[in-house]
């Protein structure tokens, strides 16, 4: 009778533990430094740093004092940057987008992507984003 019992119970606390697990990794992926990178807001984590130290970054019109402070729906967050900083981002991200093209088409219209151990990956693609 026992047995029964503990098997149940194993199986409802590793289900529970699955789904905890989950939750957790879902909660450090919101933190406002990681939504700042993934979002291409700032290129960097140091840069990230840097505007913290300098008190530039604000979650809901308030001074954000920790990166990893979770950022839900509706959250605002604002960045005080100059247009020299702003320009040259856009710059940078632009340029090194561009030549990566430029790279990419040289390479396979000579034939020497095996040379080069590039291969075009645009059929392996997933374009499917989570709900």
């Amino acid at each position: 009778m026992r047995y029964i019992y503990q098997q149940q119970l194993t199986k409802f606390l590793m289900r529970f533990t699955r789904k905890t697990q989950g939750y957790f990794l879902n909660y450090k992926e919101m933190s406002a430094e990681r939504t700042t990178l993934y979002s291409r807001l700032l290129p960097s984590t140091t840069v990230f740093s840097t505007f913290m130290e300098s008190k530039l970054i604000y979650l809901n019109g308030h001074v954000l004092w920790d990166g990893n402070r979770g950022v839900s729906v509706n959250d605002l967050l604002q960045l005080m940057v100059s247009k020299w900083f702003y320009v040259y981002n856009r710059w940078l991200a632009n340029y090194t987008v561009t030549r990566v093209r430029k790279f990419k088409y040289l390479v396979y219209r000579k034939g020497l992507a095996r040379s080069h151990k590039l291969m075009k990956t645009r059929k392996q693609k997933s374009r499917y984003t989570p709900n």
